[in-house]
C-alpha cells in the first residue's frame, strides 16, 4: 500500500505542477499559495471534518497536532512558495526535478530524528535520484526559460522545505496515526502560516478566491489530494522511501507537459539522461525497499 500511495502521490504532484505552470503567467507565486491553501480550506475542511466526526475516532494529542501542524508550515507553505518560484523560472520538469532532491535531505533528517537509514539497494535507489537532479544542472537549453540559476536556488529550497515537512509528518505519524485529522491541520497550519507572514486580511484572500483563474484551482485540488495520499503512505512505509518514490514525479509531470504545454519546454539530452537516473532509482527503491 506504501507504493501505490507514494506513486499516487508522484501523479498528483505532477499534474498540479502541470496546472501551476499554466497558471504562473496569470498569477504570482504569494497569491497563488493563498488561494491553493484557501481553497483546500474551503473544499477539503468540511469533508474531512464530517468524516472525523461521522467515524467518532478519539482525537489527537497536542504533540500529534503540532506536528500535524509543522508538516502544513513546512509542506503547503514554505515547500510550495518555493517550488512555485522555480517553476516560473525553469518550467515545471525541471523545477521538479530539482524538487525531488528531496530523498537526499530525508535520508539525513531520518537519521537524526529516528536514528534510522535505508538499507545498501535503497540507498543506491536515492542516490541515483539525487545524481539525476545534480545532471539536470549541466543542461544548456535555456532558450525558452532563460538562466536557471536562481530557479535552481529556489528548488533546493523546495526540495529542503519538503523533506523537513515529510519527516515531520513521519513523526507525527507515529505520536497518532489520524489521516483525516493530520490533513486538515496540515493545510490550516500552513494557512495560518502564510497568513502570518503575508498579513492580509480574510478580504483579500476571499478576493483571490473569486477570481482565481480555473488552472490555479485545479492545482488546488490536486495538491490537496496529494496531502492526504502523502500521510497514507508515510505511514505504511519509510518516510525516505517514499520520498525516493515521490521523486519520480519528474517522469510524470514531462509526459503531460508534452501532452497539455506542448511547447513550453524543451527536453535535451542532458535531461533525459536526468529522468531515467530517477526512473532507475525509484525502481531500485520499489524492488528493495
Amino acid at each position: 500500500m506504501g507504493v501505490a500511495f507514494s506513486l499516487l502521490t508522484a501523479l498528483l504532484f505532477a499534474s498540479a505542477n502541470i496546472f501551476s505552470r499554466r497558471a504562473s503567467s496569470r498569477t504570482a507565486g504569494s497569491d497563488a499559495i493563498a488561494v491553493t491553501l484557501g481553497f483546500n480550506l474551503v473544499i477539503f475542511g468540511p469533508i474531512l471534518l464530517g468524516i472525523k466526526l461521522y467515524l467518532g475516532t478519539p482525537w489527537p494529542t497536542g504533540t500529534a497536532l503540532l506536528l500535524y501542524a509543522l508538516a502544513g508550515v513546512f509542506g503547503s507553505y514554505l515547500g510550495r512558495w518555493w517550488l512555485y518560484e522555480s517553476i516560473s523560472r525553469m518550467g515545471p520538469s525541471r523545477a521538479s526535478l530539482v524538487k525531488n532532491s528531496s530523498p537526499m535531505f530525508v535520508v539525513a533528517l531520518a537519521l537524526v530524528a529516528f536514528g534510522a537509514v535505508p538499507s545498501e539497494l535503497p540507498l543506491l535507489g536515492i542516490l541515483l535520484i539525487v545524481a539525476g537532479m545534480a545532471a539536470l544542472g549541466l543542461s544548456t537549453d535555456r532558450r525558452r526559460h532563460g538562466p536557471t540559476s536562481r530557479g535552481l536556488l529556489y528548488g533546493v529550497g523546495a526540495a529542503l522545505s519538503f523533506a523537513v515537512s515529510d519527516v515531520v509528518r513521519a513523526a507525527s505519524v507515529i505520536e497518532h496515526r489520524d489521516i483525516v485529522v493530520a490533513t486538515l491541520v496540515s493545510v490550516a497550519g500552513g494557512w495560518v502560516a502564510m497568513a502570518a507572514v503575508g498579513r492580509q486580511g480574510i478580504g483579500s484572500h476571499v478576493r483571490l478566491l473569486r477570481t482565481a483563474h480555473r488552472d490555479l484551482l485545479a492545482a488546488s485540488v490536486l495538491m490537496g489530494a496529494a496531502q492526504l495520499t502523502l500521510f497514507v503512505a508515510v505511514s505504511h512505509m519509510f518516510v525516505a522511501y517514499v520520498t525516493a518514490l515521490v521523486a519520480t514525479a519528474p517522469l510524470l509531470t514531462s509526459a503531460l507537459s508534452a501532452m497539455f504545454v506542448a511547447g513550453d519546454e524543451r527536453f535535451g539530452r542532458v535531461f533525459w539522461c536526468a529522468s531515467t537516473l530517477v526512473l532507475a532509482g525509484g525502481v531500485v527503491v520499489i524492488l528493495f525497499r
